[in-house]
């Protein structure tokens, strides 16, 4: 590489993760060119928790306070057992979280995360963000490297990184591909107006907590949008198929059932 060339990365994949490593770089002088394979830009997906180490690399980002506006701000946390009901509270979030690391702890909706993200990039290097690109192979030539696409086009820098999600093609290329394997948990999402009763949710998982979790504990959290809050949980596996064969249907299917 010649000294006087600016080094340029490219980057794989234009969610949460490639976006914050984009900004990083841009940051420090890098050049980045950012390939998403969506047409158009958009997070899936519920709710994010960020500690105070993530809320540290944001800050350094210059967006802490962008984040600290949007998200959901909890004090406590609280584990309950499966059986006896027995509860576990937390306080190392909140107040207490910012006296003890230096920073907050919070929740918020993914998109919401994604949208500050990609504002911030795409206001420190317009053109950088490239949307309609699918990342199909990788090859290394001499200093540079080579991203591929599907459409027969490609784009080359000094550097490479894959943030092109659980189905990553930069991940197989390096190490091998590798089949995904069930855990035996599920997630489920739902969302409410702010302010709508959750009690009837609450409810209907009791069953479902208490006869099919053994020790492993459901867990519920919320997270802020607009005056709506996304609910979140995970429960495992064989439990929801218990549900389904005891005519629980809500909690199968959260979001037509359960949340009105």
């Amino acid at each position: 590489m010649e000294k006087a060339e600016k080094p340029k990365i490219i980057v794989a994949g234009g969610g949460i993760g490639g976006f914050t490593a984009s900004l990083s770089l841009i940051k420090r002088g890098f050049e980045v060119e950012i390939y998403e394979q969506a047409p158009i830009l958009r997070e899936v997906g519920a709710g994010v928790q960020i500690s105070a180490n993530g809320m540290l690399v944001f800050r350094e980002l210059g967006l802490s306070a962008r984040i600290m506006e949007e998200a959901a701000h909890p004090e406590r946390r609280e584990i309950r057992m499966w059986n006896t009901g027995q509860a576990w509270t937390a306080f190392d979030l909140g107040t207490v979280s910012v006296q003890t690391y230096g920073h907050p702890y919070v929740t918020m909706y993914r998109p919401d995360l994604l949208d500050i993200l990609s504002d911030a990039v795409t206001t420190a290097a317009p053109g950088a963000l490239r949307l309609g690109h699918r990342a199909v192979s990788f090859e290394i030539v001499g200093e540079r490297v080579i991203l591929r696409f599907n459409d027969g086009s490609n784009a080359e820098g000094h550097g490479l990184i894959g943030a092109d999600g659980i189905h990553s093609v930069i991940r197989a290329g390096l190490h091998g591909s590798d089949n995904a394997e069930f855990t035996g948990l599920v997630a489920w999402r739902g969302k409410r107006r702010k302010g709508h009763d959750l009690s009837p949710l609450i409810e209907r998982l009791k069953p479902l907590a208490q006869e099919r979790l053994d020790e492993r504990r459901a867990r519920l959290r919320e997270v802020r949008r607009s005056g709506r809050r996304r609910i979140l949980g995970a429960v495992d596996g064989d439990a929801i198929a218990h549900a389904s064969r005891s005519g629980i249907a809500g909690a199968v299917e959260p979001q037509r059932r359960i949340v009105g």
